[in-house]
């Protein structure tokens, strides 16, 4: 909010300034009651006149200090959103860190407590010693059955 009413304030504080600068240069005329006077517009008294003289004389030195006032403030704000983030990215950068030694930790566990299973044990070694032995099986049965018929013959 406050960066969206800054934003929209330094244009008019600035335009301000310039419309002021163009418009200090008075014309003075004496003019007495009941006179006519060539223009169209307002008329001061001295007061009024050294009123304005002194606004003017100092309406930038104003606007540069709300200007400083201003950029001051948002400094102060974009700083504590910065700090701010700072803190959240130190905060997740160690908690990432703690999980990644977490989790290093359990993979050494497991590899220090779970071996694989040897070749014998395995699935594969299952199906292969299966395999070997339906072969030997057949290999012998048939052996035999030669064995027999060559005899009987």
């Amino acid at each position: 909010m406050r960066v969206g009413i800054t934003i929209f304030l330094i244009p008019i504080l600035l335009l301000t300034t310039n419309i002021v600068h163009a418009q200090s240069q008075a014309i003075t005329k004496q003019v007495k009651k009941g006179d006519v006077v060539p223009f169209d517009g307002l008329i001061f008294n001295n007061l009024a006149a050294i009123r304005n003289k002194v606004y003017i004389e100092n309406i930038g030195k104003l606007h540069a200090n709300e200007l400083e006032k201003l950029k001051f403030e948002l400094e102060l704000e974009l700083q504590s959103k910065v700090d701010l983030l700072n803190i959240k990215l130190e905060h997740q950068n160690k908690t990432q860190q703690a999980l990644l030694t977490l989790k290093e930790k359990e993979i050494q566990f497991l590899r220090n407590n779970f071996d694989p299973p040897g070749f014998f044990a395995s699935i594969e070694g299952g199906i292969v010693i299966g395999v070997l032995a339906t072969f030997t099986l057949v290999v012998i049965t048939g052996y035999t059955l030669g064995q027999i018929t060559s005899t009987n013959n």
